[in-house]
């Protein structure tokens, strides 16, 4: 079992995609017994059975597949016992409403903790676990006991952005949670006002992030919340980690990115390494101080200042 790290300023959607995931899961899984339920009665039907006579509707017998594949083969009061209990559950779902493919978009900001279980068919489950704004001082006591993680931004927030940025590299800062698998959503996207992808790329300095040392373990994607937009590429992406792909090997490959409609974030802008304008390159210090160091966003302390060669004769 993978347990991943949600993080990501308040109002930003965490909450509610998660709410998503699980009712997206759940979906594919009752699609998956609904099609085994199919086959069956296909093969029913070539024996000269009639297939409606023992599985009914698709729904029912989905939730009938559902039902033999919990009763193991076991004692006779274990049998016995399952049957009454599956009995007493079928009566009971029967006489309950039937569940709303709707999820619900009220959302309360998460105070503490809160950990979702989302079941991954084959590939077992992963749990998320979603940590509030409200400890932000505390994000750090749960970087070492997470496989990878997700910071959550509001595309359409403008005045909460600069924020975020902040605080996803302020994360990013961390050795540990550097190398691990990092999925960065970009939350909201199909909002009117959201921001320009030109102007994401430029906060986010994604052509930098991408083309680092370790850009091929970063994930960037533009999702919707409220609609569940690209959820699929998330649920890709998670199973992928179930799998144990993207655990720090290197390769060529660095990075990827997936929008909502485009199946990118933006066009990324050239890279330049040399921002010293012609004055003297850093030492071979500097460089790996500048390689280690956040990119500056927002903040004038994170920035890396061209060495003069005054003070590389000093060094």
């Amino acid at each position: 079992m993978k347990h991943g790290l949600v993080l990501g300023l308040d109002g930003v959607g965490k909450t509610l995609l998660l709410r998503q995931l699980a009712s997206h899961l759940r979906k594919r899984h009752k699609g998956v017994l609904e099609r085994l339920a199919a086959i069956a009665g296909s093969v029913s039907s070539a024996a000269g059975l009639s297939p409606s006579s023992y599985f009914g509707t698709a729904t029912d017998a989905a939730s009938r597949l559902e039902e033999d594949l919990i009763e193991a083969p076991g004692t006779e009061h274990h049998q016995s016992h399952a049957r009454h209990h599956h009995h007493h559950h079928r009566q009971h779902r029967q006489r309950s409403p039937p569940a709303t493919a709707t999820v619900s978009l009220e959302t309360q900001p998460t105070v503490g903790v809160e950990h979702t279980s989302l079941p991954m068919e084959a590939r077992g489950s992963v749990v998320m676990c979603e940590v509030g704004a409200q400890l932000l001082p505390m994000w750090k006591a749960y970087f070492a006991s997470c496989d990878f993680w997700v910071f959550v931004l509001d595309v359409s927030n403008a005045a909460q952005v600069a924020g975020s940025v902040i605080e996803f590299f302020n994360v990013l800062s961390h050795d540990a949670m550097r190398r691990k698998p990092k999925l960065l959503l970009l939350n909201k996207s199909d909002a009117s006002f959201a921001l320009d992808d030109a102007l994401l790329v430029s906060y986010l300095q994604l052509d930098r992030l991408l083309a680092g040392v370790d850009g091929h373990l970063l994930h960037v994607a533009k999702v919707s919340a409220a609609t569940g937009e690209n959820l699929d590429a998330v649920v890709k992406w998670l199973g992928q980690r179930c799998a144990g792909g993207g655990t720090g090997s290197s390769s060529g490959h660095h990075g990827s990115t997936s929008g909502a409609s485009s199946g990118h974030v933006g066009a990324t802008a050239t890279h330049n390494d040399n921002d010293n304008d012609g004055t003297a390159s850093p030492s071979p210090q500097q460089q790996q101080h500048q390689q280690e160091a956040p990119p500056n966003v927002a903040r004038g302390d994170t920035r890396v200042h061209p060495v003069t060669p005054e003070q590389e004769a000093l060094t």
